[in-house]
Order: C-alpha cells, then structure tokens, then sequence
C-alpha cells in the first residue's frame, strides 16, 4: 500500500476521495486508516477530525471505541486537559470501553488534573487506577503520584512510592527507570549526592531503550559532577 511505501499522503488523498463518495463500514474503516497514519505520524490535530467524524458516525461499536480511545490519546498529547477529562469520562460510562480502557481513563483525567495545577484531584484520579489495575496504566499512575510527591518536598514518601513501583511493577521498563531517575533527585535533594551519581550510573549502564531516558540519566549526572 502506499502507507507502507511511505507515501502516505497520497494515500490520505485516496482515502480522502473514498470519503466524500460513501456512508459505509468501507468508510469507516477510511476512516481508521487515516486517523492511524496520522497519530503515527503525531499529526495529532488532522487525526482529530477524522477521529471525530467517525466518533459521530460510526455504526461499529469496535469503531466508536477506537474513536473515543485515541481522541483520547491524541489531546493527550496536544495537552488539551478539558478534552483529555471530556473523553475519559465518556470512556469511564460508555458500556461499548473495555474494563481495563475504563480503569485506565483515570489516567488521564488525573493528568488533566495535573495540567491544571490541581494535585489534590490527580492524587485522587491516580490512586484510582493503582487500587483497580497492574497494568501499564498503573505504572505512570505511580510514577506520577511520586512525582507529586517529590515536588512538594516529601522527598522520604517519593523514595518509598519510587521502590514500590521498581519493586512491584518490574516489567514497565520505562517507568522502572523513570522512577529511578525521579530516586536519583530524591537522594540529591536529601544531601546524598554519592547514591544520586550511582543510580543514574546504573540506569546508564543497563538501560536498552531508545528514548528520553539515558540523554536525561547523562544530563543530571553531567549537572551533579
């Protein structure tokens, strides 16, 4: 296809031409395809159209849930907080949300949260996904809840929700060493500047990923040297 060609936007062009012509399922799934090249390449406001216009007229419940889930994801990552809460409230009632979608959507409402500067209400959103789920969702839930821990100075309770997660969540990488990372400046503002360096050492060391975490681990181990 042209999508796997790299040639997506004539692909889109396609498409485009498929949408003006049908009300269909065949249309509906022009319009999953589109809306999926488009978050793949974060073009995350075009995808919101055409998530939208299936959200309106999808006939498929497996359509409308992949409307409303990566709306979801896509104000997510424009930051857009009242449609970020918007769509995971509607994911939190809708019947057609899969219990673990459900458990989830307090993520984001607790993120919504957090870009408004309302801590007490993300505390609340987050301790909710960690009591119902173990799943991913759960992991950046605890990552946060630690993060706001460590802003507001309680640096011993940030260590010990850090642990908990490293401890008790060991197969979300990312967030294990996210929150070791968050460890190395708990231990920095406790005036343990020798266990800072070797945390961020280990991450460093043993880390696989490629993405933010090591070119973060090296910036505050270059900044305590």
């Amino acid at each position: 296809s042209l999508v796997k060609l790299g040639r997506s936007s004539e692909a889109i062009a396609d498409y485009d031409y498929i949408l003006n012509d049908w009300t269909s399922d065949y249309t509906e799934r022009s319009l999953i395809s589109v809306s999926k090249v488009l978050m793949d390449e974060k073009k995350y406001n075009e995808a919101i159209v055409y998530l939208k216009r299936l959200e309106t007229t999808a006939d498929y419940k497996v359509h409308y849930t992949y409307a409303i889930n990566n709306l979801l994801k896509a104000y997510n990552a424009l930051g857009m907080a009242d449609d970020m809460k918007k769509y995971a409230e509607i994911i939190k009632t809708s019947d057609k949300a899969s219990e673990e979608e459900k458990n989830s959507s307090d993520l984001y409402i607790g993120k919504s949260f957090l870009l408004k500067a309302d801590t007490v209400q993300a505390v609340k959103a987050f301790n909710n996904v960690v009591a119902k789920t173990k799943t991913l969702a759960a992991a950046e839930a605890k990552y946060n809840l630690a993060a706001i821990q460590y802003a507001k100075g309680d640096y011993k309770t940030s260590q010990k929700t850090c642990f908990d997660l490293i401890n008790n969540m060991p197969s979300y990488d990312y967030w294990v060493a996210k929150s070791f990372i968050l460890l190395s400046d708990n231990y920095l503002a406790l005036k343990d500047k020798l266990q800072a360096k070797s945390t961020l050492l280990s991450i460093i060391d043993n880390y696989e990923g490629k993405d933010d975490i090591i070119p973060t681990a090296k910036e505050k181990l270059a900044k305590i040297n």
